[in-house]
């Protein structure tokens, strides 16, 4: 399901929806999404014991999906062009 097209851009157009409520401008809106299937936790390094995220390994962990994403333009409806 995390690899899924539909289900990426329904969660991002959701994300956006939140944002917009919240009062983010457009330039502050989210481009894209990646999702995973992999549990976050301070086992795999993902998280520190206090449960904060681990940024750097975060990045380092999903470079390839992240890159990948930054050359898709998104499908969103309703946005205009890629950005």
């Amino acid at each position: 399901m995390v690899h899924d097209d539909k289900v990426r851009d329904a969660v991002l157009k959701n994300l956006n929806a939140v944002g917009k409520k919240a009062g983010l401008k457009p330039l502050e809106q989210l481009s894209s999404v990646v999702l995973t299937d992999e549990e976050w936790t301070p086992q795999n390094g993902l998280l520190t014991a206090a449960q904060k995220l681990h940024r750097k390994k975060i990045a380092q962990t999903y470079k390839q999906e992240i890159d990948v994403r930054r050359l898709i333009p998104p499908r969103v409806a309703g946005r205009g062009r890629a950005r």
